[in-house]
């Protein structure tokens, strides 16, 4: 298939610069009109050598031409009818020259399409090329893209894990200043309850002595009536 389509652009190409060949501008413009079909190597030489061939012929055709124009110019000058002569000579030198312009235009149109097609090629490339670029571009952006959604998913992430850890501890915090404050309240009163105990006894030996000092007292005067009948007389009264 492959060597098919070579064999193909080859006598495409061939064909097209023997059909246009003597239209000059035309035939560059409608060869420009045609898809170019990338030639191989060995064949684009072929084309090469085949236009340096037919450029090598026109010019030989023009040196031999132009020699036998001289020779015949010479020879006419010895004849009769010179002037017809000439002219027969001109002629036929002008119609030599015409098909080395042919060839010679046959090997511009081969080296025409030939250039037609490389930049044609080459165009394409740049295309390919551009649209590989645009491509890549496109890939850059969107895994630049990726990455930032991602480093913004592992940022929001972080964030997220720092607040919790922060209300955390914040929760952890009131909860160790409210045990505390428990702490320290039953404290106080342990400390209150001790002081009011404290209290409570002092004040019950206090009372306690307060009896035995009135127990003694009484005692005391008890016991001094009786030994002093004035002195109960006294109390009696």
């Amino acid at each position: 298939m492959i060597a098919f389509a070579r064999t193909c652009a080859v006598l495409g190409v061939l064909a097209l610069v023997t059909g246009l060949a003597g239209r000059g501008a035309l035939a560059a413009d409608a060869a420009g009109a045609e898809p170019a079909v990338p030639l191989q190597a060995e064949d684009e030489r072929q084309l090469v050598d085949r236009a340096a061939a037919l450029r090598a012929e026109a010019a030989q055709r023009l040196q031999a031409a132009e020699r036998r124009l001289t020779e015949r110019n010479a020879a006419c000058q010895r004849k009769f009818l010179v002037s017809s002569c000439l002219e027969d000579a001109r002629r036929d030198h002008v119609q030599s020259k015409q098909e080395a312009r042919r060839l010679e235009q046959q090997a511009n149109d081969i080296e025409r399409e030939l250039t037609r097609r490389q930049r044609a090629i080459d165009a394409a490339e740049r295309e390919r090329r551009a649209a590989e670029k645009q491509q890549d571009a496109q890939r850059f952006r969107a895994e630049r893209e990726a990455q930032t959604r991602e480093s913004a998913a592992r940022d929001a992430d972080r964030a997220r894990r720092h607040e919790e850890g922060q209300a955390r501890a914040g929760q952890e915090a009131r909860a160790r200043q409210q045990q505390d404050a428990e702490k320290a309240k039953r404290r106080a009163e342990k400390v209150e309850q001790a002081r009011q105990r404290a209290e409570d006894a002092q004040r019950q030996r206090a009372e306690l002595d307060r009896r035995i000092e009135e127990k003694e007292r009484r005692k005391a005067e008890k016991a001094a009536r009786q030994g002093d009948p004035a002195a109960d007389a006294a109390t009696a009264k």
